[in-house]
């Protein structure tokens, strides 16, 4: 009986923390981006090496996703706001293009759009565990911060905020 007992009270602990996780993002001990290329949603190519220099946002997605439709509002409005401090990328998870321009016109978003990444990045970047992830690169191509779970816009200002005011390349 302890055993069982033993055995829930960290099954709780272990729902617990991921739920903070999940609502509150993380910064995380900055460790090198993955570099990807993949095609973009207008027909060409996007590597993430060409962002150096740059704060990156990129948020892992897909149209039936109802997390991911809640956020995207927030994300529009921050790639709006800091389009001169940020580049904001949506990567949709192997949806057709046609999907994903319905989607955009529908949600008006217009950020640009990512598509199709390969079983690599699913596993450099964790989306086997769920999304909408977000994840946030700094300018020196150092993953600085990530949550799983929708995104809220006051915090995420806060934590750009934080993020950017903090580096020593700002």
């Amino acid at each position: 009986m302890r055993i069982l007992l033993a055995v829930f009270l960290l099954l709780c602990a272990a729902c617990a923390t991921t739920s903070a996780v999940s609502e509150h993002g993380a910064a995380v001990t900055p460790f090198p981006a993955s570099d990807f290329t993949l095609p973009t949603l207008t027909g060409g190519k996007f590597a993430l090496d060409s962002m150096r220099g740059r704060w990156v946002i990129l948020n892992f997605w897909a149209t039936w996703c109802s997390p991911c439709i809640n956020e995207m509002p927030a994300l529009q409005t921050i790639a709006n706001e800091r389009s001169g401090e940020i580049a904001l990328f949506g990567i949709n998870m192997r949806e057709s293009a046609d999907a994903i321009r319905k989607f955009m016109g529908q949600y008006h978003v217009n950020f640009p759009m990512l598509m199709n990444p390969d079983d690599t990045m699913v596993a450099n970047y964790s989306l086997d565990l769920g999304i909408p992830q977000t994840v946030i690169v700094s300018p020196q191509g150092m993953v600085v911060w990530h949550q799983f779970g929708a995104i809220d816009l006051a915090s995420f200002r806060t934590t750009l905020d934080g993020l950017i005011k903090g580096s020593p390349a700002s």
